[in-house]
């Protein structure tokens, strides 16, 4: 593991044949492991150091080359033979044989097609004990008996989705055997699933919450708490039963939700996908899905007095993971085909959330765990959602505030602290999706607080500069016809002198700025589209003489506001600096 050589040269392993080496190290370990469970009980059988160590070297090699994966994959019988040992263990996540196992198909089409029905057929087995039982090792350890495994179980899930999705595709063969599966044994579903007798999704998620609020009932006594192994030392490691039982759950919808055939197949009316789609609506009803979304995080928050930042612990509490697995399933299982719909998710759930993850932008709170999470579960989960349903948009004039609410909120989380660039990216195009569809005049209180901001060019004005650029060159008639642009109106004095405070105030920032080509190529092609929707009594003396402005008239005397050269002149004006 230590050995720099090999990780360097990752073709090498394979070429020595050091992955049959280390399989057959694991083999010889598990194969003895097996026998001595034969003799004592199985909650007194040690995970193997030396298997976690193997296990580790494996996924990293499986992960370098599909060739690599090929090669593992033929081990995989044996993998999921042994694939009991260490689940219920988290810190080993991604040091387990079941780990290698899913490893070996990551991403990988050909290798996802040859797996055989008795390979599901066993996990789903093993994921069926975990739904009759409770963990021999947690109950040994004194932990509370709540009559099942959502710990193992939820691992299982998780090799499941590597069989079923693809580089972000269902595949058809493995999902429907999977689905087919699962309703054959409902206690592979957990309880609250199940069928008759089940409190369904929103109940379970809900009591889970209350369980990992309550230490009596979702941890062992403090003198009970088990020992791991952990890389130099042996430390104990606490499990909180109400995290896992709302990770199970999780894990379940977002694997259902794979399941579910492509969009095309259902278009296509293709008798098999509606079937499936049919089945996996009748298992979580849509108001559960909505009720899930709509539940409130436990927010860090910063103690008034000692300034002490106070935070839930991430690997206990309901966090943001849990709700992207329901925006999936929400999207892929049922859509969204109705604006009322989308607007009561955006209220309920997604305005809720945005507001929560631009309320930790503070500078005790952008850096923890949950502001962290909640800006990927935001730019990963909600903003695609927006943005694909952006159409509907377009019909909800009749709630404007709403709409006004979110292009504020969105936007202020495009200042975050914290933001990656890809996260900035997934917020500007939402931000341009949503100005392209709504009508200009509710674009007026954004564009009231741009008129401060744009003008500092600072880094966050690269955002808000994109959507500028695209609102105006879309409706610049609305701004500068004296009728309008068709059914969106006409601007009012407010709004075109908005919108000449704008291009004034982002021209000003450009002259007096020290010169940056990258904000500059940002910026020209946003002042030109500001200055190309100003009306004639609003125009540019610098720019636009009074001969330029004759030019703009068409034959019949109606403005053209088609600009004349504009960007060379403003080009050239500001090589002057």
């Amino acid at each position: 593991m230590n050995n720099c050589v090999f990780y360097q040269h990752p073709n090498l392993m394979r070429a020595l044949d050091m992955h049959t080496t280390v399989m057959d190290i694991m083999v010889n370990v598990l194969g003895s492991s097996a026998e001595a469970g034969k003799q004592v009980s199985t909650s007194e059988v040690q995970f193997p150091k030396i298997v976690a160590v193997c296990s580790r070297f494996l996924g990293y090699f499986c992960r370098i080359s599909r060739v690599n994966q090929k090669a593992m994959f033929e081990h995989l019988s044996f993998l999921l033979d042994h694939s009991t040992f260490g689940l219920d263990t988290p810190s080993m996540r991604g040091c387990t044989p079941l780990d290698v196992a899913a490893a070996s198909l990551i991403d990988n089409n050909e290798l996802s097609l040859q797996i055989k029905e008795t390979h599901v057929e066993l996990v789903i087995k093993y994921l069926r004990a975990c739904g009759l039982q409770s963990s021999p090792t947690l109950l040994a350890r004194k932990y509370p008996d709540i009559g099942w495994d959502p710990l193992e179980g939820e691992r299982y899930l998780d090799f499941l989705k590597q069989v079923v999705f693809v580089s972000g595709e269902s595949v058809e063969e493995n999902a429907n055997l999977v689905v087919r599966h699962l309703i054959r044994k409902p206690e592979c579903l957990g309880p609250a699933l199940r069928g008759e007798g089940g409190q369904g999704l929103l109940s379970a998620m809900k009591e889970a919450m209350e369980i990992s609020k309550d230490p009596s009932r979702d941890t062992a006594n403090a003198d009970a708490k088990r020992k791991i192994y952990q890389e130099d030392e042996d430390e104990e490691e606490e499990i909180h039963l109400g995290y896992c039982i709302l990770s199970f759950y999780s894990s379940l919808i977002d694997l259902l939700g794979r399941c579910a055939p492509e969009a095309t197949l259902i278009l296509q009316s293709k008798s098999e996908a509606l079937r499936i789609r049919s089945i996996l609506q009748s298992l979580v009803p849509l108001e559960d899905l909505v009720g899930v979304i709509s539940l409130p995080f436990d927010l860090p928050r910063v103690e008034p007095i000692t300034e002490t930042v106070i935070q839930p612990m991430m690997n206990s509490c309901f966090a943001p993971e849990h709700k992207a697995a329901m925006l999936l399933f929400l999207d892929r299982v049922y859509g969204i085909e109705d604006v009322d719909f989308l607007l009561k998710i955006l209220e309920d759930g997604f305005l809720n959330d945005i507001r929560a993850a631009a309320q930790l932008d503070t500078q005790q709170l952008h850096g923890t765990d949950m502001a962290l999470a909640l800006n990927r579960y935001v730019c990963s989960s909600i903003l695609p959602i927006i943005t694909k349903h952006v159409h509907l948009l377009a019909q909800a004039e009749h709630r404007d505030q709403l709409i006004d609410s979110a292009l504020h909120a969105i936007y202020r989380l495009s200042q975050g602290r914290a933001m990656t660039k890809a996260q900035k990216d997934f917020i500007s195009d939402c931000l341009c999706a949503i100005a392209g569809v709504i009508k200009p005049i509710l674009m007026h209180n954004l564009l009231r607080k741009l008129t401060f901001d744009v003008p500092t060019l600072s880094q966050h004005c690269i955002v808000p500069i994109r959507m500028l650029t695209l609102h105006f060159e879309r409706s610049w008639q609305y701004y500068c016809c004296p009728d309008g642009w068709e059914d969106n109106g006409v601007a009012s004095d407010e709004e075109r002198h908005l919108t000449m405070r704008l291009f004034w105030g982002l021209f000003d920032a450009l002259s007096n700025k020290k010169f940056d080509e990258t904000m500059v190529s940002r910026a020209l092609p946003c002042l030109c589209a500001i200055g190309n929707a100003l009306p004639p009594d609003y125009a540019v003396p610098s720019l636009v003489d009074d001969g330029q402005r004759e030019s703009q008239l068409d034959k019949n005397g109606n403005y053209d506001p088609k600009p004349v050269n504009t960007i060379d002149q403003v080009r050239d004006y500001y090589k002057k600096y």
